[in-house]
């Protein structure tokens, strides 16, 4: 998947996780809601070795079954999760429902542990490193 164009204006859906009510653990009083080392700081210190998701965890359970109902299964759909750190939605919609996915994320060394847990875990994909607000993705017709 090394190369592909992505045009997010052709998008067909959204699937974005809030974050939690009354969390302002990443406010940065500027314009910006967080930065590099707010999710750097967030993300270090954890050991986490392999991608464990259960779609049937109380959090994720009923949008599991309202996904399963009305997203097509197609492995010529392309998914891209923003902040891609840890790659549960990449795996999730690679396993449920066959979509090649691509990852953006913000801090370099998420970009190398993303790529890990995703081959570990046998899910091909590419992890971009970027910052969504300056990112220039490639269009199709310069692959």
């Amino acid at each position: 998947m090394t190369g592909i164009g992505y045009n997010i204006s052709e998008a067909r859906f959204l699937f974005v996780s809030p974050p939690n009510p009354g969390d302002d653990s990443l406010s940065t009083g500027s314009d910006r809601l967080s930065s590099k080392e707010d999710w750097s700081d967030k993300w270090s210190g954890q050991a986490i070795e392999k991608i464990t998701f259960n779609p049937q965890q109380p959090g994720f359970r009923d949008q599991h079954r309202i996904l399963m109902r009305t997203l097509p299964h197609n492995a010529d759909v392309r998914f891209l999760e923003i902040g891609c750190y840890l790659g549960y939605m990449m795996w999730y919609f690679h396993h449920y429902f066959g979509y090649q996915v691509s990852g953006l994320e913000y801090v370099d060394w998420c970009c190398d542990k993303a790529r890990e847990l995703l081959a570990g875990a046998g899910v091909p994909g590419d992890v971009i490193h970027g910052d969504l607000f300056t990112w220039k993705p490639e269009s199709p017709e310069t692959q």
